[in-house]
């Protein structure tokens, strides 16, 4: 995938979703709507979330 494909489909997904941790899980996991994608969704979403914090607080040191 090229940075323009994900970043369209970054985009879909933040239509569908607002801004939220569930679009970036979209990102990876997928739109289908089942509790299986959603498990996906949510552990992809909590491992961004996880780098970022870590960016985040590499910047203030």
């Amino acid at each position: 995938m090229n940075i323009y494909t994900g970043a369209y489909f970054l985009a879909l997904a933040f239509n569908k979703w607002g801004v939220t941790w569930q679009a970036i899980g979209a990102y990876n996991a997928g739109f289908k709507n089942n509790e299986i994608q959603n498990k996906r969704r949510l552990i992809y979403a909590r491992k961004i979330n996880e780098v970022y914090r870590k960016i985040k607080n590499n910047q203030h040191q």
